[in-house]
């Protein structure tokens, strides 16, 4: 194993698509036909020619109220394994590799959509003037989602965004962004450039995660400083 000499992050694309391409082709007989007939498809189902998987309603609600714990214990045990399997001057770094792993992309175009294409020029959360100072924030943290993903950004001013950091904002912000992913799925143009982005959001999803996440012990109610 060469994690610190060559995370996946440094591969070219090609190289990342083909390693990709392997694992789902692996994993879709090896881990999830396995663990799907282990569990006799009462989690989950799949279609292995799609390669989708749909859970039960209520396995999924389960792995949503415990996301964040589940994802530590994952963490947790990955650094045994690896640890098991590599020596020890690669390993002793293991658990930085696995936060690399999960590394935020470019957010030059969730700023650009933010500002330029939906025109919000006052911070989400104080309403004061962006002008060209605009910062993007993810409503729900990041360090819950580990994910970037456009109906969960909001234009942020500095302050603000600093400020903020791990926390959840009040609940009273709730409806400006849900109301915003909704005018963004009436604009075709945008619908079309984020397509991975909204590929299964609903509604429904931004409370579902913010009960989580406050389930999972993050901060609630956080307010810009007056």
């Amino acid at each position: 194993m060469a994690c610190p000499e060559m995370p996946f992050e440094r591969l070219t694309q090609v190289e990342r698509d083909r390693l990709v391409a392997g694992a789902v082709r692996y994993c879709s007989t090896n881990v999830v036909g396995a663990l799907c007939t282990d569990f006799r498809y009462i989690v989950y189902g799949f279609d292995k020619q799609k390669t989708h998987i749909k859970f039960n309603y209520f396995a999924y609600m389960f792995l949503l109220k415990y996301a964040y714990i589940i994802g530590k214990l994952n963490y947790f045990e990955w650094i045994k394994f690896l640890e098991s399997v590599n020596d020890k001057e690669v390993a002793y770094d293991i658990a930085g590799c696995l936060d690399d792993s999960s590394q935020r992309t470019d957010l030059s175009r969730y700023r650009k959509l933010l500002l330029e294409d939906l025109g919000n020029h006052k911070c989400f959360y104080c309403g004061c003037e962006l002008n060209n100072s605009c910062e993007v924030d993810l409503f729900i943290p990041w360090s819950f989602v580990k994910d970037d993903k456009a109906w969960n950004f909001v234009q942020a001013c500095k302050n603000c965004n600093g400020s903020k950091k791990d926390k959840l904002a009040g609940p009273q912000y709730m409806g400006g962004i849900i109301t915003r992913n909704k005018e963004i799925l009436r604009m075709p143009l945008l619908v079309e450039s984020f397509k991975a982005d909204f590929d299964g959001y609903r509604d429904e999803r931004l409370p579902e995660m913010y009960k989580s996440a406050a389930f999972n012990g993050f901060e609630v109610g956080w307010e810009p400083k007056v």
